[in-house]
């Protein structure tokens, strides 16, 4: 949980975007992730099915590396008004999810100091 380390090439500035679970980058800078990135690349311009892991999300951190693959998925795909807009309400839930995690941590915080 946290925000991408990665340096912009072209600006040297951090990313910032969401980290994947147990990593400090996101799905695009995540050395780990290559073979998922690859496999968007090769596929370019093909219309293929977006695929999530199978299973419910447990936690928050299954909802955020879904939320992420699905992003990078989506944006490996042709640029309609659809994918778009699926494109950005996945980053608007990527955005709320972090307001909700860090909401969390306040609680988790509040309720420990009251122990």
């Amino acid at each position: 949980m946290g925000n991408c380390v990665a340096l912009a090439k072209s600006t040297g500035e951090i990313c910032g975007q969401p980290t994947l679970t147990n990593s400090e980058f996101c799905l695009f800078h995540d050395p780990a992730a290559a073979e998922l990135r690859e496999r968007g690349r090769r596929a370019g311009g093909a219309k293929a099915k977006l695929r999530l892991p199978e299973g419910a999300p447990i936690t928050l951190s299954d909802i955020r590396s879904n939320l992420s693959l699905l992003a990078a998925q989506l944006q490996v795909h042709e640029g309609s008004t659809t994918t778009v807009n699926a494109l950005l309400k996945t980053y608007d839930l990527l955005i709320r999810l972090a307001e909700l995690e860090e909401l969390e941590g306040r609680i988790a915080d509040l309720e420990a100091s009251r122990a």
